[in-house]
């Protein structure tokens, strides 16, 4: 039965795809993401390890950062589109009992980044990067496994900042001073892992992998992502500024390559079976520019 429902959700998705990719179709509605990066207030339970009260409060104060640094790019189409996307694929990932949520960074810079709980970022540069929609499949699906393998939740909770209870007293009407300093800085620790020191390259090789295979059991070609890898090394071979964080914070698109290649070799699988939905893509990024 659950199988039965993730299958109906994802050609409901797909569909709906097809619809906004449509020439002639009218704009859909905006999409507001000021309530979703909202800073939690309101979460009281306490819980070892990180219950998932706990890390959405977390994840919504990450979120908040992030958006407040970089800046949303509030385009309704494009918003549409990634969010059928991420969508259509969290069913398939390791946390599919999670509700995920995508938005686009108004910065050039070639990234994208995962807070806990399923707040999810891709900056208009890497979009404007992609080539297909399979690629972007690849993009939103390693994003989401980083989620779905709690690498913030994991790291947080080796710290000696973080105790049993210690984001939800600080998230109480009544938290005092002590337990919101504690929740800023593991706020700050967290921010630091996204943007300064990365995760591990074994956390990046694995969140590729269970990127692709999504995509591939979604029914995109699981090439999509090595694919977008290709670019990326490219593009550090001419010392593309724009990718200068990308490339501080993950391993050598190379090393990535050797990784996955690997992987796609022992599963076996006919990517060729498996959808781009290239043209598509492309007649959307037409009609919709990214400036």
């Amino acid at each position: 039965m659950k199988a039965m429902q993730t299958r109906i959700t994802a050609v409901v998705l797909l569909g709906a795809l097809a619809l906004l990719a449509a020439p002639g179709r009218s704009a859909p509605p905006n999409l507001d993401f000021g309530k979703a990066f909202n800073a939690g207030k309101n979460l009281v339970k306490a819980a070892k390890p990180m219950d998932f009260e706990e890390e959405h409060a977390l994840g919504r104060q990450v979120a908040a950062r992030i958006a407040g640094n970089f800046g949303i790019w509030n385009n309704r189409d494009w918003t549409l589109y990634i969010n059928l996307v991420g969508r259509a694929l969290a069913p398939y990932s390791e946390r599919s009992d999670i509700k995920y949520r995508f938005a686009i960074l108004n910065v050039d810079d070639i990234n994208a980044y995962s807070a806990p709980a399923g707040f999810i970022f891709i900056t208009k540069g890497m979009l404007k990067q992609l080539n297909s929609e399979a690629q972007l499949a690849g993009v939103l699906g390693h994003e989401i496994a980083h989620v779905a393998k709690k690498h913030i939740v994991k790291e947080v909770q080796k710290s000696n900042i973080y105790s049993a209870g210690a984001v939800a007293a600080a998230t109480a009407a009544n938290a005092d001073d002590q337990s919101i300093e504690a929740l800023n800085k593991l706020t700050d620790l967290s921010w630091d892992l996204l943007i300064n020191k990365g995760f591990s390259k074994q956390d990046e090789y694995d969140a590729d992998q269970s990127g692709a295979k999504d995509a591939f059991r979604m029914g995109y070609n699981p090439l999509g992502l090595r694919e977008f890898l290709v670019t990326l090394e490219e593009r550090e071979k001419n010392q593309d500024a724009k990718m200068k964080t990308l490339l501080s914070t993950h391993p050598a698109p190379e090393k990535r390559l050797d990784q996955l290649d690997q992987f796609i070799a022992d599963k076996g699988w006919k990517p060729e079976t498996r959808q781009d939905n290239r043209e598509r893509f492309q007649d959307f990024k037409k009609r919709h520019p990214i400036p």
